[in-house]
């Protein structure tokens, strides 16, 4: 069975007012998570595995079962192509957070790219004379 990890150092995640907002600081994309998804996300990062998180959805909501295998899996393969988690060597957990979830939702992955050059600004060294940070 396997769980996953934050991809540290290159990407953070902070959870304000039920939504996740997770940031790929290497490719300054960042990313908002809510609902089922974020339920999902809050157990991977605990360290559940996917096949739990995906058995504790199906028994809360059985008759959606092979749409919950096939969307949880899909929206893990998002994250993991956008390089936001990455197989881990914990011990798993039990699911909590979507053992809490009433109803069903598509766990989506909403990306966001508006900020990419400020994001990827590394306020240090594009310091001048000017001030921080000085785009030119």
């Amino acid at each position: 069975m396997s769980n996953y990890e934050l991809s540290e150092p290159g990407t953070v995640a902070e959870t304000i007012d039920g939504e996740a907002v997770v940031i790929n600081l290497e490719r300054g994309v960042y990313f908002g998570i809510r609902g089922v998804g974020l339920a999902v996300w809050t157990d991977l990062l605990a360290g559940s595995s996917p096949e739990d998180i995906v058995a504790s959805l199906c028994t809360r909501h059985s008759t959606l079962e092979a749409r919950i295998r096939t969307e949880v899996s899909a929206f893990l393969d998002q994250l993991t192509n956008e390089n936001l988690i990455r197989l881990s060597e914990r011990t798993p957990c039990p699911p909590a957070a979507v053992a809490e979830v009433a109803s069903y939702d598509v766990p989506s992955l909403e990306k966001y790219t508006d900020m990419e050059a400020l994001l990827l600004m590394d306020p240090i060294h594009d310091a001048d004379e000017q001030g921080w940070p000085n785009r030119s």
